[in-house]
């Protein structure tokens, strides 16, 4: 599910807030082999997600806009037979490639067909390993 909530305050300052909770079945998995660097999709059978997001913009004229977004999100796997010999579980598990958080901050220019716009972007740490070690987080 999702929940959120858009506005306006006066004519030049837009908003919108939402919170998400996903429960995913069959969740296809992205993962590179440590051993010959291949990769191979594998599934999961349940994960979840869940996190908010928020976006600010700001109209200073006509031509200048000003922007802000953020959000953060907690991926799990939540039933996850890694390795049906051994018993070993990813239940828990933080999913690959999910970062924590993300951010941009952004700022536009537009005068008739023609626009500028810088940004700056970023996230936070992820994932590389399903077995989330120390050694496979990328800042």
């Amino acid at each position: 599910f999702e929940i959120g909530w858009k506005g306006a305050i006066g004519a030049g300052f837009n908003y919108s807030l939402a919170a998400f909770h996903n429960h995913i079945h069959d969740y296809q998995d992205f993962v590179i082999t440590e051993a010959s660097l291949s990769s191979i999709v594998i599934n999961a059978r349940r994960a979840s997600t869940q996190g908010l997001e928020a976006t600010f913009a700001w109209y200073i004229d006509a031509n200048w806009q000003f922007g802000a977004t953020a959000g953060t999100v907690r991926a799990v796997y939540n039933d996850d037979l890694l390795n049906p010999a051994t018993g070993f579980r990813l239940d828990g598990h933080r999913l690959q490639n999910v970062p924590r958080y993300t951010y941009n901050l952004h700022a536009q220019f537009g005068a008739g067909p023609w626009f500028a716009r810088g940004e700056i972007a970023g996230a936070g740490s992820f994932e590389t390993n399903a077995y989330n070690a120390a050694n496979d987080v990328l800042h």
